[in-house]
C-alpha cells in the first residue's frame, strides 16, 4: 500500500518528556509569575483618576497597560471598567467588612458581645448574591476581590466558633435559628467563592488547613446530630475545595474525613438519602482524583487504599444497586468507583463484589444518559488494564454495550476516549479478543471516533493504539481497517506529538509505506534520520602534531544550541 509520507515533528528535548507511575506527575518548571495585590492596582487606578483627571474606564485601561507592559500577571485582580461596577464591588467589600465586625471581639464557642443575627445574615446573603450574580464577569470579580481579602478564612470562623451552642450565653429560639442559618449560609458562600474556575482558585488555595480541620469536625458533628442540610452543604464544599487542590485532599484525609464519607454511604439513615449519597460520592471522587498538576506527586493511591480498607467499595456498590433507577446517583457512584479502581486489589474486589456485572446492567438501563455512560466506560477502562479481567469484559456483554454507548454518544469526547482505551487494552496481546471485537463491529467505531474528533489528541492517541493492538497479533484484520479508510486517518493522527509514535506503529503494522522524518523547527527543512553506518566517521587514522593550540580551540568552538538542532 502506497501513500503519503508521515511527517514526525521531533522535539530536541523530547527524551525528557515522560510519565512515570500514575501517582507521579511530571511538572514543567515555570518562570515565577509577577503578581501585585488588589490594593496596589486600586491605588494606581485612584491616582489616575485624581492626579490625571481620568474617568474610571480610562484609569483602569491605563493601569492595565502599565502592569501588563511590565509582565505582571493580573489574573487575580478585579478589573472594572465602569463606575457602576466599581461601586458594586465597593458594596461587596463593605459587606465583608460588616461581616468581620459581626465576628470580632468574640472568643471560641462564644458570640461577640455586639452580635446581631440580622446583620450577620444580611452580610452573608449579600456576599452570596454577589458570588452567584447572573453576570459571570461580575461574579468572577467578586471572587477575586474576596480572594484578595482572605474572605474564606473569615467566613470559616462561623462554623469554627459557632459549631457548638455557646456555653457562656443563653440563646433564645430566634438566635439559635439565626446561628443555624448563618452556618449553612457560610458554607454556601465559601463554596461559591472557591468555585467558578480560575477566578475562585485564589480563595480555594487560601483556605487554611485549620479551616479544613474545622470543616471536617463540623461535617462529623452534623452527621451525628442528623443535621441533614448542613451535612449536604459541607460534603459539597469538600468536593469543591478538593478539586484540583492536592493540599486540601491530604488535609481532609489527615483530619479523618474519609470516615465521614464512608458512614454517609453505610449508615441506614443517610444511605437511603439520594442527595447525601450523591454528595458523598462526589467528595470521594474529588479526594481520590489525580488532577492538581501543580504538584509533582499525588496521594491518590494512598487515599484509595485507605478507602478500600474502610470498606468503601461494597457500600458504593450497594448505593448503586439501591438507587438503580436514579441515573444521576448511579453515575456519581460509578465515578467514585472508577477512581478507586487504580490498583490490583481494588479491581479484584470490585469484580468479586459484582461491580462489573452491576455496571453492565446500569449502562444497559441508562444507555442514553451521558454522565452514566462516561462513568461506566471509565470504569471499564480501569478494569481492563488487568489481563485477568479484560477477557471477561470482552465476552460478558460489556464490550458490546460499550460500543453501543460510543455510537449513542458519538460527540462525547470522554466516552470516546475511555471506549478506545478499553478496546486497545482488550486487544493487547490477545488475538482471541481481537477477533471478538472485530465481530462486534469495533473497526467502524474506532475509525468513526478518529474521523469525528480530529483535534482531540487523547482520542487520536487511543484510537491509534486500538488499531495497532488489533492488527499486530491478527494481521488478517489489517485489510478490513484499510478498506474502511484507516490509513489517511492514521496519517492525520501523526501530526500530533502525543500520537505520532502510535500512528507510526499502526501504519507499520498495516504494511503501509511510512518513513520517519525530522523537521528542523527553525528552517522547516525535512531531514531523514541518520542510520548507523550511513554517515562518514569522524575518526582520524593519522594524528598530526601542532603547536597552534589557539587555532585548534577556535576551530573546535561550537555553540551549545547547535548541538540541539534536529
Amino acid at each position: 500500500m502506497q501513500g503519503h509520507r508521515l511527517t514526525i515533528f521531533v522535539s530536541p528535548m523530547r527524551s525528557l518528556h515522560f510519565f512515570s507511575a500514575s501517582t507521579s506527575m511530571v511538572s514543567t518548571p515555570e518562570v515565577p509569575k509577577k503578581r501585585i495585590s488588589q490594593a496596589t492596582f486600586d491605588e494606581t487606578v485612584y491616582e489616575n483618576m485624581v492626579d490625571l483627571e481620568m474617568d474610571r474606564a480610562d484609569a483602569v485601561k491605563d493601569a492595565l497597560q502599565q502592569f501588563t507592559s511590565q509582565g505582571v500577571d493580573l489574573e487575580n485582580i478585579c478589573v472594572t471598567l465602569n463606575e457602576n461596577d466599581g461601586r458594586w464591588l465597593e458594596e461587596v467589600d463593605a459587606q465583608l467588612t460588616a461581616l468581620k465586625n459581626c465576628l470580632d471581639n468574640g472568643t471560641d464557642l462564644s458570640l461577640p458581645p455586639s452580635w446581631s443575627p440580622e446583620a450577620t445574615l444580611a452580610a452573608l446573603q449579600a456576599l452570596h448574591s454577589a458570588l452567584t450574580d447572573s453576570d459571570i464577569k461580575r461574579a468572577d470579580n467578586a471572587r477575586k476581590l474576596l480572594g484578595s481579602k482572605d474572605a474564606v478564612n473569615v467566613i470559616a470562623r462561623i462554623w469554627q466558633e459557632w459549631g457548638d451552642e455557646p456555653s457562656c450565653v443563653t440563646l433564645d429560639p430566634a438566635e439559635a435559628e439565626a446561628i443555624a442559618k448563618a452556618r449553612l449560609l457560610a458554607v454556601a458562600v465559601t463554596e461559591a467563592a472557591c468555585g467558578g474556575g480560575s477566578a475562585g482558585d485564589q480563595s480555594k488555595h487560601a483556605f487554611r488547613p485549620t479551616s479544613m480541620r474545622m470543616l471536617c469536625q463540623a461535617a462529623r458533628r452534623a452527621q451525628l446530630r442528623e443535621q441533614r442540610s448542613f451535612l449536604i452543604a459541607s460534603l459539597s464544599l469538600v468536593r469543591v475545595l478538593s478539586t484540583r487542590a492536592e493540599d486540601h485532599k491530604v488535609s481532609f484525609v489527615e483530619h479523618g474525613g474519609l470516615d465521614t464519607l464512608v458512614e454517609c454511604l453505610e449508615k441506614e439513615a443517610w444511605a437511603s438519602d439520594c442527595e447525601i449519597v450523591r454528595e458523598a460520592c462526589g467528595a470521594i471522587k474529588a479526594v481520590t482524583a489525580v488532577d492538581d498538576f501543580r504538584k509533582d506527586f499525588s496521594a491518590s493511591h494512598t487515599h484509595t487504599r485507605a478507602l478500600t480498607a474502610k470498606g468503601c467499595i461494597p457500600v458504593l456498590l450497594q448505593a448503586c444497586r439501591r438507587f438503580g433507577a436514579d441515573s444521576d446517583t448511579v453515575a456519581t457512584g460509578l465515578d467514585a468507583l472508577r477512581n478507586l479502581a487504580n490498583n490490583e486489589e481494588s479491581v479484584n474486589q470490585i469484580a468479586s463484589e459484582g461491580g462489573v456485572v452491576g455496571t453492565v446492567r446500569a449502562l444497559q438501563a441508562h444507555l442514553s444518559h451521558p454522565a452514566l455512560a462516561r462513568a461506566a466506560t471509565g470504569l471499564f477502562r480501569n478494569v481492563s488494564a488487568d489481563d485477568r479481567h479484560k477477557t471477561r469484559l470482552c465476552k460478558n456483554g460489556a464490550a458490546q454495550l460499550m460500543l453501543e454507548a460510543m455510537r449513542e454518544h458519538a460527540q462525547e469526547r470522554k466516552i470516546q476516549e475511555h471506549g478506545l482505551a478499553t478496546l486497545g487494552a482488550m486487544a493487547l496481546r490477545s488475538p482471541d479478543n481481537c477477533r471478538h471485537l472485530f465481530g462486534m463491529g469495533a473497526v467502524s467505531v474506532i475509525l468513526e471516533a478518529l474521523e469525528r474528533h480530529p483535534e482531540a489528541r487523547a482520542i487520536q492517541r487511543q484510537g491509534c493504539l486500538a488499531v495497532r493492538n488489533m492488527v499486530s497479533r491478527v494481521p488478517e484484520l489489517g485489510e478490513a481497517f484499510l478498506e474502511a479508510g484507516a490509513e489517511p486517518l492514521l496519517r492525520l493522527a501523526g501530526r500530533y506529538q502525543e500520537s505520532v509514535d502510535e500512528a507510526y506503529a499502526a501504519l507499520r503494522d498495516l504494511k503501509c509505506d511510512v518513513k520517519r522524518v525530522i523537521v528542523d523547527p527553525l528552517t522547516g527543512e525535512i531531514k531523514a534520520p541518520e542510520e548507523f553506518g550511513s554517515a562518514k566517521t569522524s575518526f582520524r587514522p593519522l594524528f598530526d602534531s601542532s603547536n597552534d593550540i589557539e587555532g585548534a580551540v577556535q576551530a573546535a568552538i561550537n555553540a551549545p544550541s547547535n548541538s540541539y538542532r534536529f
